[in-house]
Formats: C-alpha cells, structure tokens, sequence
C-alpha cells in the first residue's frame, strides 16, 4: 500500500502541476501540453497492465525455487566515469553474473518476458526480420545519442530504470523538472525511509523475477550512476552486496556529463535545457565525488573497491583481474577469452563525443578548488587551473569508449 501510495501521490503531482501550474515556472521548465497529457494518459493504462502482469507472476513464482540472490554487485560512480564500460565487460561473465537488458527493464514481468522470448525464437525461425527492423530503427532514431551513451533494446542497461514503472526515477525529471523527482538521486537522505524500503522491495522483487528468468544461481550485475545517493538503501536490502566505485578526473567528468545532459534534453523534448541545467548537474556531479565514498569507507574493505578510469582504459585487462582477486573470485576460461576479445577492442576503439569545458557555465577553475580533495586523493592532473591557467578541456587521448 506504500508504494501504491507513493505512486498516486507523485502522478498527481505530476499531473496538476503539468496541467494547471506551468505558469508558475520558468519557461524553460514547461512542457508541452500534448506531451503533458499523452504521458499522463498512457502512464497509468501502460502502468496498469505491467502490474497486472506481475501480480500473475505469484502464479509461477510459486512453483520457481526462488535464487538468493547473494553477493550482487553495484557499479556506482559519476556519470562517464566508465560505469557503462565496466558494465558491459563483466556482462560477459555470463557463469558469474545475469543482468538486465534495456527491453527486460521495459516488460518487468515474468509472463512479458517468457511470452516476449518466445517471439523472439519465432523471429529468429524466419530469419530475424523483426530484429533487424528493430536495429535499423535505433540506428535511426539514437545515432546521435549514441555518441554519448551506446542505448538498444538488447544490451544491458542501468536498471534503475526499473523505478520509472513506480515514477520514482531522477531521469523523469529531464521530462517534468517541477516533478519533485531530483530527491530520488540523494535518495538516502532526501526521501523519507518508509518510501526508500517501498522503492527497494519493489526493485528487490524485479531483481528476483530477473533472476527467475535468467535460470541460474548467479549474481546480479548492476550499473547506476543514481545509486551513488542509494549506498545505504541498498545495504539495507541487499546486506551482503559488494560495490564497486568508478571514478575519473572531474575536469573531464563535469564537461563530458553537462554535454550528456544538454543532449538528453535536446533529443528527448526537441527543445533547449534551461539556463541553470549546468549548475544542477554540477552540483550532482560533486555529490556523487563525496557520498558514496564516505558511506563506502564505513563497510569492510573486502566488500568493496575503486577502479580508477584511467586505469581501466590503459590496461582494461589489469584492472579487471585486480577486481577480482580483491573480491576472491576466479575468473573462468571463457570469460577471460572474452575479456582479452573486449580489452583489444577497447584499444581500437575512438569516441565520437567531443565537449568542452569553455562551453559551460563551469571554470575548471572552479572544479579545481571544490573538487581539490578528489584530485588531491586520486592524483588527478589539475592541468595547471590551480595556478589560474586557462585551457580548453578536450577529450583526453585515453577516451576510449562513448559509453563511458
């Protein structure tokens, strides 16, 4: 009932301040008006048959051995941190770890992703036509996105996302910025307990549908800049889990993330972010540097690590294998083949996302002094903005991936 709760409370919000308090706010906090009432239309009909769906989930739930669900693993940090990197390489583990992808966050349910397979091996008895459409149709549709973050229906994803079926996700506040939604990214203290454990076992229960479905008894492998502001909700609810923190120069982070942001908007809504969007992520950015990692340094050293971008760029092999002999894992033959595979490409591989940090309301200058400790901790290169210098802030030649 919380979490029922909880989720009429914010449609409504949502909805009569879409409909009846725009004025209220900045023009470039509004939203169109048809937008407004195509989400608030499909959002509880979409909504409605997804809960539907799960609720029949109890029928084969209770003849499924439920898995543990022991020991997963967050991968948290800054946006273009390499969070997605790691992600998609330790994805490959397919002996240790099951994830979720894109289209699975979509369709929550058991029964949507059981019926969902079957007309995927359909698809692929008259020769894959409806994948290739649906590939085409990305190609389309994010081939300009895809130069910041690599998205598709069959590739592994953040499953925060998960937390859009309950409205309860930072990303919605791209989509209603008078939503209120900002607190979900400082959820561990900025939203009330009760309504963190009614998110929490509503993921809880996804995570284990997922597992369910995935047929072994493996570990989940989850990636979400987001819950860097959810270090203690997930101790709560996954008491044994093992995290792992990305981090990167901030002078890269800060310009590189801004750029994400602008893009998101832009290619979503068609329109232009508002003047105080790079102050906001700023602000976020910052946050994510310092929490996680002063609830991190309070666990067992064993429960959790950093990789260090840099590191996981030059020598992606190394750092991988340093990840698992901190955590006692053995890493298989087939993976390691897979990881020697992925750490050559790596190498090869060129980003197409390029930003600068003159392009922002943010000096380096600025980053520098505030962020001192962090470059002080890690060692990063001030590159000569503590002593005032001015220099365009380009991507460094050990960028490797866009999906950072």
């Amino acid at each position: 009932m919380a979490l029922l709760a909880g989720i009429v409370q914010r449609y409504g919000c949502v909805l009569v301040r879409s409909l009846f308090l725009q004025r209220r706010y900045p023009p470039t906090h509004r939203r169109n008006l048809l937008f407004c009432l195509a989400f608030l239309t499909m959002y509880p009909l979409v909504e409605v048959f997804h809960a539907g769906c799960l609720l029949l989930d109890g029928v084969l739930l209770a003849f499924r051995r439920r898995p543990a669900l022991a020991e997963p693993v967050f991968l948290i940090g800054n946006p273009r941190s390499g969070t997605t990197i790691a992600h998609r390489v330790l994805a490959l583990d397919t002996e240790r770890f099951f994830c979720f992808k894109t289209w699975q966050i979509l369709f929550p349910s058991l029964w949507q992703k059981y019926a969902l397979t079957v007309l995927g091996w359909c698809d692929r008895c008259l020769g894959r036509p409806g994948e290739r459409l649906i590939r085409w149709r990305e190609s389309r549709l994010f081939d300009e996105f895809n130069r910041l973050h690599q998205v598709g229906l069959f590739l592994p994803e953040e499953d925060d996302k998960l937390m859009v079926h309950i409205l309860a996700a930072t990303d919605l506040a791209v989509f209603f910025p008078y939503g209120g939604f900002e607190c979900w990214a400082r959820l561990d203290e900025q939203v009330p307990r009760a309504q963190q454990d009614a998110v929490f076992r509503f993921y809880r229960r996804c995570v284990l549908r997922q597992a369910c479905f995935a047929g072994a008894d493996r570990a989940l492998l989850s990636k979400n800049p987001f819950f860097s502001g959810k270090v203690d909700a997930l101790q709560r609810h996954f008491p044994d889990a093992r995290f792992v923190y990305l981090v990167r120069n901030p002078l890269d982070v800060v310009g590189s993330t801004i750029s994400m942001a602008r893009a998101m908007i832009r290619l979503s809504l068609g329109i232009e972010p508002a003047a105080d969007l790079d102050e906001t992520v700023y602000d976020l950015v910052k946050y994510f540097y310092r929490y996680p990692l002063a609830r991190l340094r309070q666990l067992p050293p064993e429960r959790w690590t950093i990789i260090r971008y840099d590191d996981l760029i030059r020598e992606p092999k190394a750092a991988f294998v340093h990840l698992y002999r901190h955590f006692g894992w053995t890493m298989s033959p087939q993976f390691e083949t897979r990881l020697d595979q992925q750490a050559a490409e790596m190498r090869q591989h060129k980003s197409r996302h390029s930003y600068s940090l003159d392009t922002t309301s943010i000096t380096p200058e600025r980053i520098v002094a505030e962020l001192r400790e962090v470059f002080e901790e890690f060692g990063f290169d001030t590159r000569g903005h503590e002593r005032g210098a001015k220099t365009i802030v380009q991507p460094s030649p050990e960028t490797a991936s866009s999906t950072a």
